[in-house]
């Protein structure tokens, strides 16, 4: 895993085995983006590119999650 100055979680990175020259990983990317809520993951970028984005509520509640093919995901509390 990488980390940024925030102790967040920035990328993690799965070992896939060895090419014959290097090691080969699947790598999956995190953004933080929301002020109100600095710890909490706004934007997924997945290995293959597919893209996961998180809304949140004042409170840190999620709001809203869109997938990788557009479905939103609206939650109430």
């Amino acid at each position: 895993r990488a980390y940024d100055a925030q102790s967040r979680t920035i990328a993690e990175f799965e070992f896939l085995g060895n090419d014959g020259n290097q090691a080969v990983f699947n790598e999956t990317y995190y953004e933080y983006a929301d002020p109100v809520n600095p710890f909490s993951p706004t934007k997924m970028v997945a290995p293959n590119g597919a893209i996961t984005e998180w809304q949140y509520t004042s409170r840190g509640n999620v709001k809203k999650i869109v997938d990788a093919q557009g479905n939103e995901t609206l939650m109430t509390y």
